[in-house]
């Protein structure tokens, strides 16, 4: 585990945080420190004085960059411009005794998408996105324990940056690592992080959660935001006879989404969006919305004067719906009520 305390040091604000095995997002607003706090953990950065950096039962604090078990990769996946690309992977070999073996690096290439046609390419022959897969592969080469991602796929189409996800989620699980990563897309973050950072514009920890809770709250900046929307675990049931439509289970209810190619009883996640949740206080009929779920309507914030966002109990997990002032009126809605939510779409989070 990775513990950091950092002490205020204008223009950036105190932190605290611990850094546990998985995915952890750092998440807020450009400009609030995000990259800077990453660069001092790397220890590319100074940190102020009296702050804590401890890496296991490692002080890290006085310890040089290069002592540290960190994989770091940056938005542009800088690389060396007079190496090609297989030399910039393996760069590691020279002063590391942890590197992959080559059937270690085999499987990793193949991971990451990398094929073998790349290897003696110049930098300059690639485009961004494979920049940013060698980048990735030569941080993991040397096999760190912590990982630092910086938009590090964000050159990458959705299914690309699935695949490399995929590949670091494999790395990860085999070397018990941690990963920290920087993202501004709320729905990468819901879909590959099991912890957030969320940081405010003043570079402060506003919160610090598991997933499922950050996406559940009505008062952090991602409620506020068009991103609001939560993030729920669901099982598989099944696949429906004659439509490309697959079954999940929540809290002993049925949703229906686009067919997924996953084993009966896999526990999923699945993202909805607030704005994708409509509010009935009776159980809809005739209507072409699948998924119409009994909730218990825990909490209204009326807050923004454009709209109502509700935290509705579904089980032990919780959705959130978008309605307008409007609409709370006619309906008369309270806290404790037990209404029904229409959900109009439900996101796989793979």
């Amino acid at each position: 585990m990775l513990t950091f305390i950092r002490t205020a040091a204008a223009p950036f604000a105190a932190v605290t945080c611990n850094i546990t095995p998985g995915f952890t997002a750092l998440f807020g607003p450009s400009g609030a420190g995000k990259t800077h706090l990453l660069e001092q953990i790397a220890g590319l950065r100074p940190l102020p004085a009296h702050s804590r950096l401890h890496f296991g039962h490692e002080n890290w604090c006085n310890l040089p960059c290069d002592k540290r078990s960190i994989g770091l990769v940056f938005q542009h996946g800088e690389l060396f411009p007079h190496l090609n690309v297989i030399e910039n992977i393996c760069f590691a070999w020279r002063f590391k005794a942890t590197c992959m073996t080559q059937a270690e690096l085999k499987t990793m290439l193949c991971a990451l998408g990398i094929p073998s046609q790349w290897h003696q390419l110049p930098i300059q022959k690639l485009s961004g996105g494979q920049r940013q897969r060698v980048a990735i592969a030569r941080a993991l080469y040397s096999k760190p324990k912590l990982l630092l991602l910086d938009e590090a796929v964000s050159a990458l189409d959705s299914q690309a940056k699935h695949q490399v996800y995929q590949a670091l989620k494999d790395y990860q699980k085999q070397q018990q690592a941690c990963v920290l990563f920087i993202s501004h897309i709320a729905d990468e973050v819901a879909q590959f992080a099991d912890q957030v950072i969320l940081i405010d514009q003043h570079g402060r920890v506003s919160e610090s959660a598991n997933v499922f809770e950050v996406f559940s709250q009505l008062d952090n900046h991602i409620a506020t935001s068009q991103n609001a929307g939560s993030v729920l675990q669901a099982k598989v049931s099944g696949v429906l006879q004659d439509y490309p439509l697959s079954t999940l289970e929540i809290s002993q209810q049925t949703l229906i989404c686009p067919l997924i190619e996953a084993p009966v009883n896999d526990i999923i996640r699945i993202r909805i969006a607030a704005r994708d949740v409509s509010i009935s206080i009776e159980k809809p009929l005739n209507t072409s919305i699948l998924n119409i779920l009994r909730v218990t309507i825990e909490r209204i914030d009326t807050d923004n004067e454009t709209c109502v966002l509700l935290r509705l109990t579904l089980g032990e997990q919780y959705l959130l719906a978008r309605i307008t002032h409007k609409s709370l009126h006619d309906l008369a809605l309270k806290e404790g009520q037990e209404v029904y939510a229409q959900v109009k779409s439900v996101a796989l989070m793979g």
